[in-house]
Order: C-alpha cells, then structure tokens, then sequence
C-alpha cells in the first residue's frame, strides 16, 4: 500500500497523489472553503482578505511549489493543556 501511494498505479488512472494535491480544481476548491468559513491568515501572516486580492496568482504559486517540491510546512508546536478540574492534559499544535 505504501509503495502503491509513493509510485502509484500503473493502470494509467493515477501514478502519484501529489498531482491531485496540486490540481487547480482541489486548490480552487480549498480556497473556496477556507474564504467561504472566514479562515484566519496562516503561518505566513497572509489574511484571507489579502490573499483574495490576487488569489488566481497565488494559487497558482501554491501550485508551482507543491509541483516542483519547493513547498515545504513549517514545523507544528506541540504543547499540553491542562484540564480544568483533574489531572488530565489535552495536547493541542500550533504553528
């Protein structure tokens, strides 16, 4: 299974999962989603109001980067919050 998500299938449906990533109508259809939920601007600082200014070039870059392997996430932050009333803790991740 790993190796079949790394290469992909060769009966010419799909060879990688990256180019579905990629894909102009999955990067279109996630900006619809966060613009139309009212996200907040990601690890870089960009709002959403700012991205939307010129949201073909930008995710056309986006698009570029994760094609050629230049996109990479920043690290998360791990850190633990206590529960109120007992000893518990949730774990939360933060840019």
């Amino acid at each position: 299974m790993l190796e079949a998500l790394e290469t992909g299938f060769r009966g010419e449906r799909w060879f990688r999962l990256i180019d579905k990533v990629y894909a102009e109508r999955t990067l279109q259809r996630a900006w619809d989603r966060v613009s139309s939920n009212g996200g907040s601007a990601g690890v870089d600082g960009m709002s959403v109001e700012r991205f939307a200014k010129d949201c073909d070039n930008r995710l056309l870059a986006v698009k570029e980067q994760l094609k050629a392997s230049t996109c990479h996430p920043s690290p998360v932050k791990r850190v633990w919050i206590d529960k109120p009333g007992g000893a518990n803790v949730r774990r939360e991740c933060r840019a």
